[in-house]
């Protein structure tokens, strides 16, 4: 098992969040700057259902159940690192056909039997036991579901992965409204802001002075057990199935809020960690773990009362620490008013790309007159026809009749809108069938006409290329 991969769903983003998404994907584009929404909108698809894989055929499950649960929770699952089942990527595919219908969400276990029976009282020793790693495990991958508002600061990330200095965190989150901020600053500058509000998910990025603005998609959960939230497929990866993150956490979700994908790459084999004991932060009790990884050794401090990951560090071979985080103010479960986005506080922000090219994506009437619809000054041919790029234009509506792009011979000319823009899958189903294609190497690729500024004139073809 050479690699671990996430299987995520990011439900409304646009399509380059999924594809970063999607396991076993390379990087693809079109070729002349021209996109290929038929193929990209299929992966979209794809990535977004799959967290949604009823995968229960898919793992030889072990162990027991606690049993004698109130009414409402549900039983602890002792989670065993069996053998898996091997199983190719176009299996998975075909359950997620199957299952995407399928929308339940996941019933709690009761946290004070398990805290009671699994770690009061107990020495060092007599924690580390199935129940309790498995107890561990279970809130860490399902964090989301134990607690309904949480407002804090995470301090002196580290992670080599993705920003190169230290960064901080500013969060809040309200579950039951659907609403959340983020903020994310390095050495003092804002990075980054994430808002969602309204079924709204609006992206900034200061330093480039732009925002990224989408719809959230529908809002669906997974109910799979801990088990069936790793799987292994026939090329010898490990894939994370991730829950989907509603309240769109990002930074604040992987590093204290939800950290599934923290918990699912390095927990998963249990006796490769043991808990060494527990220790208050922040007023909370925290288990702490220590385990080792591929050429990496790690400790967290995992809150046992909702599996919150209130600080963790990693350590390579050379006993360099590789990653830090630690939050350093939290409140749960108080009411809170979420920051919301206000377009007067981002005057000279642009649209960068949108994921709908409906207009009424704007939920917000300041945020339609925020970013008005951009009507560049195109040159018109002779047959009323408008010609150029669509650099400068924000929406769909606003793109010329006809498009710049390089013909495969190398000439340069205009392509219609209609063939820019593509076939959009009809069905879930198609665009499954669309992305196994290009999986197994039979996806056909388009090929379109170009014309001369006149509309008419044929100087060359253009066929999209998967690179």
């Amino acid at each position: 098992m050479n690699s671990f991969e996430i299987m995520d769903a990011l439900g409304g983003l646009p399509e380059q969040y999924y594809l970063r998404a999607l396991p076993h994907t390379p990087n693809r584009k079109a070729s002349a700057g021209i996109t290929a929404p038929r193929f990209l909108t299929a992966s979209a698809l794809a990535a977004c259902t799959v967290f949604a894989v009823g995968v229960t055929a898919m793992l030889i499950r072990g162990g027991a159940e606690i049993s004698g649960e109130k009414t409402g929770f549900t039983k602890l699952e002792l989670y065993a690192q069996k053998e898996m089942r091997v199983c190719s990527y176009d299996e998975v595919m075909e359950l997620i056909r199957t299952e995407w219908a399928a929308d339940s969400s996941p019933a709690p276990i009761d946290t004070e039997k398990y805290i009671s029976e699994c770690f009061t009282g107990k020495t060092d020793a007599e924690i580390n036991t199935p129940e309790s790693k498995s107890y561990l495990y279970h809130m860490m991958i399902n964090s989301i579901d134990y607690f309904q508002t949480a407002e804090g600061t995470i301090r002196n990330i580290t992670a080599q992965d993705r920003f190169d200095e230290p960064f901080d965190v500013v969060f809040q989150a309200d579950l039951e409204q659907h609403a959340s901020y983020v903020g994310l600053t390095e050495n003092g500058e804002k990075k980054r802001e994430c808002f969602l509000a309204d079924g709204t998910v609006t992206v900034t990025d200061p330093p480039e002075k732009t925002l990224l603005h989408s719809l959230r998609g529908a809002e669906h959960d997974l109910s799979l057990s801990d088990s069936e939230r790793t799987l292994l497929l026939d090329d010898g990866s490990l894939i994370a199935v991730n829950r989907p993150d509603k309240a769109y956490l990002d930074a604040a979700g992987d590093f204290c809020l939800f950290p599934q994908h923290f918990a699912m790459t390095r927990l998963h084999d249990f006796d490769k960690w043991k808990i060494t004991g527990t220790e208050t932060l922040l007023n909370r009790t925290c288990a702490v773990i220590e385990g080792t990884g591929l050429n990496s050794t790690f400790r967290i401090y995992t809150d046992i009362a909702t599996g919150m990951m209130l600080k963790h560090e990693e350590y390579d071979k050379n006993r360099t620490r590789t990653g830090y985080s630690e939050v350093t103010a939290l409140t749960l479960d108080q009411e809170i008013t979420v920051r919301r986005f206000d377009p007067a506080d981002y005057p000279d922000y642009q649209l960068e790309e949108k994921s709908n090219d409906d207009p009424t994506v704007y939920t917000d009437a300041e945020m339609t007159q925020a970013l008005p619809h951009n009507h560049p000054d195109y040159p018109v041919n002779e047959n009323g026809q408008t010609y150029g790029t669509t650099g400068d234009a924000n929406y769909v509506e606003d793109y010329p009749d006809l498009i710049a792009v390089i013909g495969d011979s190398g000439k340069q000319g205009y392509i219609y809108r209609e063939d820019f823009l593509g076939d959009v899958p009809s069905s879930l189903e198609e665009a499954v069938e669309i992305e196994n294609t290009i999986r197994n190497g039979t996806y056909v690729p388009r090929s379109v006409k170009v014309y001369d500024a006149d509309g008419v004139t044929v100087i060359d073809t253009f066929t999209e290329k998967l690179s």
